[in-house]
């Protein structure tokens, strides 16, 4: 049984239902997103990246790229790491799926995600989930070979602080995410995946956006 207001429940059954794909879907889901703050289901906290994952849906259930995290970061390193241009959502855990598929992830990625320990993540990422493991592994001290942030091709916070302090604050203290409740995921399941869809053609034009920069 669901705790959810029948008012909200009503009220995203409405726009979901009038959802399609292009700009109509981006648009639905952040009234979407609207709906859900007012209902106390939607709320902002700053979290450390170490107790962020992703949610497996991420990438078509590849979850994270690392080819695309570490050229994240490369990218960052050249143009600056501003806090405003990062949307970050992410959403309660619901099982321990969710726990095991982010342990797999990593431990398959033989070292280039850095480590994970599945039991200290609090919420796993909808958007922005790049930018939090690109977090992870400044955070981590992980292997990333750079001539400009890295001892023995291992990221120095050192470095990164010295090269870019906004960047390793954030490595630091974590991005502020939007956070979905978990109730949400379980009364409307096919929402996550709305968002995941809305977010990535909005990212796609950011990363355009950024190698124009570069």
């Amino acid at each position: 049984m669901t705790s959810i207001c029948p008012s909200i429940i009503e009220k995203v059954d409405n726009l979901l239902r009038g959802a399609s794909k292009g700009d109509q879907l981006v648009k639905a889901v952040q009234d979407v997103l609207a709906v859900l703050r007012e209902g106390h289901l939607l709320t902002e906290m700053r979290l450390n990246p170490l107790v962020v994952g992703v949610h497996p849906l991420n990438r078509d259930g590849a979850g994270i790229i690392c080819s695309d995290a570490h050229e994240l970061l490369d990218n960052v390193l050249t143009v600056g790491y501003v806090q405003g241009r990062v949307t970050a959502l992410a959403v309660e855990i619901t099982d321990e799926s969710v726990r095991k598929f982010n342990e797999e992830l990593v431990q398959g990625a033989n070292g280039l995600l850095g480590d994970l320990d599945g039991s200290r993540l609090k919420v796993v990422s909808l958007a922005g989930s790049h930018t939090n493991f690109m977090l992870r592994l400044i955070a981590q001290g992980a292997y990333h070979p750079s001539s400009l942030v890295s001892i023995n091709d291992r990221l120095s916070m050192e470095l990164v602080s010295k090269r870019d302090p906004a960047l390793a604050l954030a490595a630091q203290e974590g991005l502020v995410w939007q956070v979905l409740n978990r109730e949400v995921a379980i009364q409307w399941p096919k929402l996550l995946a709305m968002m995941q869809s809305s977010f990535n053609a909005t990212l796609q034009k950011q990363e355009t956006e950024l190698q124009l920069l570069r």
